[in-house]
């Protein structure tokens, strides 16, 4: 029952410490827009509050009271981040946004900055208040509790310890108010919280370790296929995390205009990525080897589009004036690299909407002759504020 919450929290021996934690972190996580604009900070805030002594039901409290406030004041978050990330102040945050672990944040996203800040600061002010609060009720209450017969008479009466039981859980505990008034600072970390964390992460990495190869191979093959557009065999992926090392055997591209045949083959791709970069958000790799690399070679089963391919529009050869030249005049297989060069375009148009720019939204705005800000107002418009990033 809340109200029962609520004398538990008076009761209890609730530290300043605990209250305000609870808030902060409940006010921090309330502010989020949303788990897959910063899932990392998410995790961050809930591992924090699992961990740190915080009283839940605050954290509870706080969280539901901020989201409120935050899905009322998104349009102001906006305005305010747009100012944050496109001012004088867009150096500094751009090197939180491209800094490792930071940059899983969504610092990006125009709302996320306001929008935590405004969350902390009224989760700090919330419990600074709430702590105060009690302790001056178990003050009040302990001056009764030793000075004012009246006040023990009362209370000692049944019809009145009842429904305070029911209600509250009764008008005190197992400590006299006095001693919750001078109740130490406690334990800053949750022991149990401790534990529980320490065996997820434990689970986590026997997990990844154990995890079925099938599955790491479905995924890596899924998204080949919808970069290549068409069918890619993969036998294997195997992930070395000791060495930030992704090894693929057997792989098979099938090139999408002829599906007999492959558009690249190798025995093995060995590929060193940096770890580093991974947690700035970004794919870098080091080291890079193929094995046995093969184009063109024929398949023994053939591929499957996965995208539909547009032919190429071939140019209608124009008359040549005297003594004009073209490539065709120094190539001799002219034609075979306007092939190539024109599948290399159909890939990169395959994997840009994948990419962080919006190409076309951006080409559009331009045709229509809009502002930035106009831009940027549009997009609000179509996505919703707390979707829209720098």
């Amino acid at each position: 029952m809340f109200t029962r919450k609520i004398g538990k929290l008076l009761r209890g021996n609730a530290t300043p410490f605990q209250i305000i934690s609870a808030t902060v972190l409940g006010g921090l996580l309330g502010s989020l827009p949303g788990l897959s604009q910063g899932p990392l900070l998410f995790l961050t805030l809930l591992f924090l509050l699992i961990v740190l002594n915080a009283n839940l039901f605050l954290a509870g409290i706080t969280l539901i009271l901020v989201k409120l406030i935050s899905l009322i004041l998104l349009p102001l978050y906006f305005q305010i981040g747009v100012s944050l990330l496109e001012g004088p102040l867009g150096n500094l945050v751009a090197g939180l946004v491209n800094a490792p672990f930071t940059a899983w944040f969504g610092l990006e996203y125009y709302v996320m900055l306001p929008s935590l800040i405004v969350g902390g600061l009224l989760g700090f002010f919330l419990g600074l208040w709430l702590s105060r609060a009690i302790k001056r009720f178990r003050s009040k209450m302990a001056q009764l509790e030793t000075g004012s017969e009246k006040y023990q008479a009362y209370t000692a009466k049944p019809w009145v310890k009842f429904p305070a039981w029911v209600l509250l859980g009764g008008l005190k505990g197992k400590k006299s108010w006095s001693e919750l008034n001078e109740a130490k600072r406690g334990l800053p970390v949750r022991p149990l919280g401790i534990i529980l964390m320490v065996s997820l992460v434990i689970l986590i990495v026997v997990g990844l370790k154990f995890m079925d190869t099938t599955i790491i191979t479905t995924v890596v093959r899924n998204n080949l296929e919808k970069a290549n557009g068409a069918t890619v065999d993969v036998e294997g992926v195997e992930i070395q995390p000791g060495q930030n090392r992704v090894i693929l055997s057997g792989l098979a591209m099938a090139d999408p205009e002829n599906l007999q045949t492959n558009r690249f083959a190798a025995n093995e791709v060995i590929a060193d990525v940096s770890g580093m970069n991974l947690l700035a958000k970004k794919v870098v790799v080091d080291f890079l080897e193929v094995v046995e690399p093969r184009v063109g070679t024929a398949r023994k089963i053939p591929g499957r589009r996965t995208v539909e391919v547009e032919k190429p529009v071939r140019e209608e050869e124009k008359p040549r004036e005297e003594g004009e030249v073209n490539i065709e005049d120094y190539l001799g297989q002219a034609s075979a690299w306007k092939e190539r060069l024109a599948t290399i375009k159909r890939v990169y148009e395959r994997i840009a909407p994948y990419m962080e720019k919006e190409e076309g939204e951006t080409e559009a705005a331009e045709e229509e002759g809009l502002s930035w800000r106009d831009r940027l107002a549009q997009q609000a418009r179509e996505k919703g504020y707390a979707r829209v990033k720098s």
